[in-house]
Formats: structure tokens, sequence, C-alpha cells
């Protein structure tokens, strides 16, 4: 069995959550992909009726595209659940993201739900976080003053995301991968000094949001690890 059935498994298992009546904030990238689908094929056969907040244009093209009601955050305000992708989750649950070019946006959705579930594939789960390069999001103007700051606190290669995943977010904002290595001890005291750095605008470290994992193996079972209770 191949990584997408992992990738189908998990969705499929997040997608049990949802029911009618729930507002839902839906992820970005190939896993959270497999997520809409759900949802779409959910909708059409139970008539599932929920209300939808994407994270990502391409997210909300899927979701528009397969009958489902999406809204922007603020005509919803609070989410009853957001599911989402990760690059990587360390035991306690603390989150990189942003390999996908959207983690802004995915904050700003993560952080108005009342229940985060990460969906991803057991090769993700890994005991130290910066294996995966650390996405941080710069502005434009100077942008090479802020990646050799950025590269003083860095301890591997640091710059701008090369082809042929995109080097600017929907924002406008130019995303910058650090190879940090398995190094990240504190991932919340990482996300604070590199956001002390002027032209950082967010940092890919989801920090205390997570509430629960759904890992889909290759042969179609999940494992579910539920993290202690964030702190807002």
């Amino acid at each position: 069995m191949s990584m997408t059935a992992g990738k189908q498994a998990a969705a499929r298992a997040a997608a049990g959550l949802i029911t009618s009546g729930m507002k839902v904030g839906l992820g970005t990238g190939s896993t959270a992909a497999f997520l809409v689908d759900e949802l779409i094929e959910r909708s059409r056969i139970e008539k599932l009726d929920i209300t939808c907040v994407a994270t990502s244009q391409v997210t909300q093209k899927q979701a528009e595209e397969g009958g489902l009601q999406v809204l922007e955050l603020k005509e919803v305000g609070v989410l009853d659940i957001v599911i989402d992708g990760a690059d990587e989750i360390d035991p306690l649950g603390q989150l990189i993201k942003g390999g996908g070019g959207a983690a802004v946006r995915e904050l700003i959705v993560a952080m108005a739900a009342r229940h985060y579930v990460v969906i991803a594939t057991p090769s993700k789960h890994v005991e130290v976080l910066g294996s995966f390069p650390l996405p941080i999001f710069v502005l434009p103007h100077a942008h090479e003053v802020t990646i050799e700051r950025i590269a003083e606190i860095c301890p591997g290669d640091v710059g701008l995301r090369a082809p042929p995943r995109p080097s600017v977010d929907e924002h406008g904002l130019m995303i910058v991968d650090a190879h940090f290595g398995p190094c990240i001890n504190n991932p919340a005291s990482t996300r604070s000094v590199l956001l002390d750095i002027a032209g950082v605008v967010d940092v890919g470290l989801f920090i205390d949001i997570a509430d629960t994992a759904i890992l889909g193996q290759t042969d179609g079972t999940v494992t579910t690890i539920e993290f202690s209770r964030r702190h807002r």
C-alpha cells in the first residue's frame, strides 16, 4: 500500500468527526485535500450540512467546486473543529507547518477552533522538530537582510524557498526555508526568537494548538493521539 493510503485513512477518520450543523475549518495540503474530498462525498450521499472556512484559495476552490458552503472567518466566528495536515508533529503536539505555503492563514483559522485535529502519516510524528525545513514568512522589503539575521540563529542552510514550490504566499510574503535539523527542542522559544527579527511576520511553528493527531497507516488503519489541552 502507498503513502497515499495512509493520508486517505487519516482524512477519512477525521471526516467521521464531522456532523451536520458544524462550523469546520479546512486545512491545506495533500492530506487536507483528501479530507475535503471525504466531506464532499458525505455531503452528496448523507446530505451533510456544514459551514466551512478555508485556509487557502486552493482549498476554497476545491470545496466550493464540490458543493460545500465556504464563508470567511469573520462571518463564522468560532469554529467547532479545524482539521489540517502538518509537516512534523512532536510528542507534545507542537507542529511544523507551512510546507504548502499557507501557514499564516492556517494559524489564523486554527486559533478560532474549539478543537484542532492534525492529520498525517506516522512518518510526520517525530521525537524532535526540525528535520523538515522550517518555513518562515518574511516581508519582501530588505528580505536579504532578514534572511541574514535568520541565518545567525539557524545552524543549517537558510534561503528563499526553491522551485517548484512557490517562494511567495497568498499574502505576498516571501517564504524562507530554514534547515535547523532535528534540534528544535524548545519550539516556543525558537518561534519567539525568530519573531523578534525585524521583517519576520510569522513562523511555521504551531505551539499548543493541536488537541488530537490522527495518523493514517498504509494498511488503512489509524492511530489517534490526544495531547494535553492547549493554553491560549
